[in-house]
């Protein structure tokens, strides 16, 4: 017993270094490419998602589309794209930029580097304020690859908002923006924050890739995913993706963030040890059965005498489960897609909290249903979407907060965390450059009978949201409604031109509130920033 406590001290005082080089060396690799680009992986937002599926389904091959960001080197020579920029040469350089072609751009059989800049512009009213909505994002993305081997991309915003009401109570409730990490006031009504990400990525040989960097994952195949999502900030990783025939074996190791101690702007987060795994089956081109388990691990503290745990480097499935320990918490879940007909979609999600140590019961089980359809009804580009989630009052919280399925005070799974129902209705049509889509949420989720909570932050105005999650607070019905037109100005750099209203009908205790918004925007679509709940 000694002798294995010591080597447990000695491996976690070890791995304090061994952090400290591990991201001494991502920073430094990132510098080092700065000047070059290459894209690592398709952008992580829905425009994206509906344009590179609508894609891959069409084809009649064998090819897992479970865990996103899809590798864009895969994603590139699958789809083996038209290059729009040979068809305009002849055009000035003003237009073709403006309108066509990234913004910097070099191939050449060494190297391919592309570059273009991150912004989104938005202004608009806000019903029951005088002050109006706005973003305020500036910033670049800088991406490519070396030799065909070494992929990498790395981008950077500077951000200022000004949201509705109930997304301002939520920042102040929480001191995060919605997936976008830290927050503070700015000016009148408004936050300041900022994000960055990066990856590298080199494969081993023709199955195997490495990916190195700091980002998010979306684990499913509907709008929302129970088991792993990009509702969170970032998070630094180690991504290790093998593929053989019809086989995808996925295993991620990250560093996540607790909540604040104490719920402040400048309160002391706490890091936790997570490791992902997927295994994806494709019998069949219109079948994918994938497994999913994800684990929460204490961070080594020398001070307060933690080890680290060594079932964290076990990259074997289900072994975790074996040890009936509260030490650390766990996620398992399937989740089955089935193409019906071609661009027809169903597919279906189960996760199950803390199986090692808990009874399974509906509290701490979640379920999804969906379908959706690409070309829907034989019109081209017309995609459909439904889908229902319910989730348990017990899922995805352990005996010890800090095992929570959580990130930066905001679930690593689904955006309102437990103790919800769900319903999504989503439409999409895009002809040429034109764009229309339209977004339905209606969600019950909370504890019936719980008042209003205490505001925790004098800067509150009217509701305090119980960060991480949502589900624990007091009963709250919901309605969600976003219509928004869209004309991509520039696909190639994905800046486009929007026109949107926002209708949100909440009930929260014997509290009703009313929120609406109407914005015209100049933006990049790069990643998703959920505000639906």
């Amino acid at each position: 017993m000694r002798t294995g406590y010591n080597i447990s001290r000695h491996l976690s005082k070890h791995l304090f270094h061994a952090d400290f080089w591990l991201k001494f060396t991502i920073a430094g690799i990132l510098m080092c490419f700065t000047p070059l680009w290459g894209q690592v992986y398709v952008p992580l937002d829905q425009d994206h998602i509906i344009e590179s599926e609508q894609k891959i389904f069409g084809l009649q091959s064998f090819y897992s589309t479970f865990l996103k960001p899809y590798d864009y080197a895969w994603y590139e020579s699958l789809i083996q794209p038209v290059d729009s920029a040979k068809s305009v040469k002849g055009r000035s350089w003003w237009i073709r930029k403006l309108f066509y072609e990234s913004y910097l751009s070099v191939d050449s059989p060494d190297y391919r580097l592309e570059a273009n800049p991150l912004f989104n512009f938005s202004y608009g009213s806000m019903s029951g304020s005088s002050q109006p909505f706005y973003h305020n994002i500036r910033g670049a993305a800088i991406g490519g690859n070396l030799l065909g081997k070494l992929y990498f991309e790395s981008s950077v915003l500077e951000c200022q908002s000004r949201w509705p009401l109930y997304v301002s109570d939520f920042v102040h409730s929480s001191n995060v923006a919605p997936g976008m990490g830290q927050a503070r006031r700015f000016g009148s009504g408004g936050f300041d924050y900022a994000i960055a990400q990066g990856s590298i990525a080199f494969p081993v040989n023709r199955h195997c890739k490495i990916y190195l960097g700091t980002g998010k994952f979306f684990a499913g195949d509907g709008y929302r995913s129970l088991l792993l999502s990009d509702v969170s900030f970032n998070y630094p990783y180690l991504y290790v993706r093998y593929h053989y025939r019809n086989w995808y074996f996925s295993r991620i190791f990250a560093t996540t963030m607790s909540d604040t101690l104490p719920l402040t702007a400048y309160g002391v987060r706490e890091k936790r040890l997570n490791n992902f795994g997927i295994i994806s089956f494709v019998p069949h081109r219109a079948i994918e059965l994938s497994f999913f388990e994800g684990y929460v691990f204490r961070y080594p503290n020398r001070i307060r005498h933690i080890s680290i745990n060594p079932l964290f480097f076990n990259p074997l499935p289900v072994v975790n489960l074996l040890k009936t320990d509260s030490g650390f918490s766990s996620v398992l879940g399937i989740n089955v897609r089935i193409n019906l007909l071609p661009g027809m979609i169903l597919y279906q999600q189960v996760a199950v909290s803390n199986p090692h140590y808990r009874r399974i019961d509906k509290n701490n089980t979640g379920y999804q249903a969906g379908i959706k359809w690409y070309n829907a009804f034989t019109l081209r580009n017309l995609f459909l979407q439904a889908e229902w989630n319910r989730v348990g009052e017990r899922a995805f919280v352990s005996s010890d907060s800090l095992l929570n399925y959580t990130h930066y005070n905001q679930p690593l799974g689904h955006l309102l965390g437990n103790n919800f129902d769900e319903k999504i209705l989503h439409a999409s049509f895009t002809a040429g450059r034109f764009n229309l889509s339209a977004h339905g949420v209606w969600s019950q989720y909370g504890q019936k009978g719980m008042g209003l909570l205490p505001r925790k932050s004098r800067f509150v105005e009217l509701i305090n949201y119980p960060a991480p999650l949502l589900g624990t607070g007091p009963y709250t019905e919901m309605r969600y409604w976003a219509v928004t037109m869209g004309y991509w100005v520039n696909p190639r750099a994905s800046q486009k031109i929007e026109v949107g209203f926002v209708s949100r009908q909440a009930t929260i205790a014997t509290l009703s509130l009313h929120s609406q918004i109407f914005y015209v925007a100049f933006k990049v679509n790069w990643n998703n920033m959920y505000v639906d709940f």
